[in-house]
């Protein structure tokens, strides 16, 4: 991290682009972008999103009893995610094609963008801690059914996901265009396992519900929760491609069924066209880190 005074020149990675920057007195605590505490810090990041993201729809659909590992988890998180709005008022922001490490305008670059979304996942964080306090009690359904709708609506922030994604992608210097092409084709397949997963845990919701649902009629519900959740994803991997043994049986889950099918179906020939796209692309390394690098920063801007 340079923390010289003045004007900073920082190059492009994988452009040949040059980025001007300009501190101020207050910012020698500014981490740059592509830093290693920067760098750390986004990979932190994303471990706590794909943790939030695996285990909490897990609890809330199948209601997983958190273990003393996950509850450890979930404090780190909380505090990580605290922590989280600080550091990113000490990160240099790109305005316009320029990367400013001048403290008042990163600030309000991101009272203007971030901020108050993050608080909000704040918020909801700190408000499912609440409604689950044993204090409550457990004659307090309304209470456990707001501790839900906390628990999804937190999943917001895989919103920030693409973002720290780019800025990590960046952060690696590479001079071949495969890299970039198979670092795109792993995005798309991770977004591919987020879907199913997310989509076997709501059909499992829904069949658990009431008294018809596929869960009661197939005794799945007595099941262990691996069981349970593998015939879930099972049906959800079915969607894309595939056979499986379960099938709706309320109109809640013929409609549910419907709209997955649809999604599954753009979202499968999307993909496939993606990965025919970089296939063909591959031999034209310069076009690829151009393109990235163009992508990159439609991302963070």
């Amino acid at each position: 991290d340079d923390e010289s005074q003045g004007p900073m020149e920082v190059q492009g990675q994988l452009t040949n682009v040059t980025y001007v920057s300009h501190r101020d007195k207050r910012s020698r605590f500014i981490m740059t972008p592509g830093s290693r505490r920067r760098m750390a810090w986004n990979i932190l990041t994303l471990f706590f999103v794909c943790y939030d993201l695996v285990v909490w729809p897990m609890e809330v659909c199948f209601s997983v009893e958190p273990s003393s590992f996950m509850n450890f988890v979930a404090w780190c998180s909380r505090f990580f995610w605290l922590f989280d709005v600080p550091a990113s008022f000490l990160t240099g922001a790109f305005i316009e094609n320029e990367l400013v490490m001048d403290s008042a305008a990163i600030a309000r670059r991101y009272i203007t963008t971030w901020l108050l979304f993050d608080l909000c996942i704040l918020t909801l964080d700190w408000l499912h801690l609440l409604l689950v306090l044993p204090v409550l009690g457990p004659s307090a359904p309304v209470f456990r059914g707001l501790a839900r709708l906390c628990r999804y609506l937190s999943l917001l922030k895989l919103m920030r996901a693409p973002k720290i994604y780019a800025m990590a992608v960046d952060s690696i210097s590479s001079d071949f265009g495969e890299t970039l092409a198979f670092a795109g084709m792993l995005q798309h397949s991770l977004w591919l396992l987020v879907l199913m997963h997310l989509t076997a845990c709501t059909w499992y919701a829904l069949g658990s519900s009431g008294t018809t649902g596929w869960a009661h009629e197939s005794d799945v519900e007595f099941a262990s929760v691996g069981r349970r959740y593998m015939t879930s994803m099972l049906w959800s991997v079915a969607q894309f491609h595939g056979t499986t043994f379960v099938f709706p049986r309320k109109t809640s889950e013929l409609a549910f069924s419907l709209v997955v099918m649809l999604v599954s179906f753009i979202f499968y020939a999307t993909f496939l066209g993606m990965v025919a796209r970089t296939l063909a692309q591959i031999p034209d390394r310069q076009g690829i880190k151009e393109q990235d690098a163009c992508n990159r920063y439609l991302n963070v801007n």
